[in-house]
């Protein structure tokens, strides 16, 4: 591997992106689906404070939370296979395995509780 310049990192990293779209499709529609999905469970969450339902109250922050959580492992998941796709270098848009990307995003949180919990 050839030493780069800073400059040939950021630009790079900057015009990586634009060059492979089909790497961004999954992602947004996912993080799509994610947004969708906290809106979902806003609007029931401000709807039973409303009509003062604790039951539903409870049920839409649990199962929206949990389902968020397992898009945004995915998502998670899902974007460290771009950037080992980036760092080797290769053309070709990471291979959609919704079980792999969720694994390796759980992981991922986990890293980060850690880190951040033992600085």
């Amino acid at each position: 591997m050839k030493n780069m310049k800073i400059g040939e990192i950021i630009k790079d990293a900057l015009v990586f992106p634009f060059n492979n779209i089909s790497f961004l499709i999954p992602y947004l529609i996912f993080g799509i689906i994610a947004g969708f999905i906290v809106f979902v469970t806003i609007v029931s969450v401000a709807d039973s404070i409303r009509t003062e339902n604790m039951d539903a109250l409870i049920t839409s922050v649990v199962i929206g939370s949990l389902i968020f959580l397992v898009f945004a492992f995915v998502i998670s998941g899902y974007g460290l296979d771009i950037v080992k796709s980036g760092i080797n270098r290769s053309p070709q848009c990471p291979k959609l395995d919704l079980l792999w990307q969720f694994i390796n995003g759980a992981k991922l949180f986990v890293v980060n509780i850690v880190y951040y919990l033992i600085p």
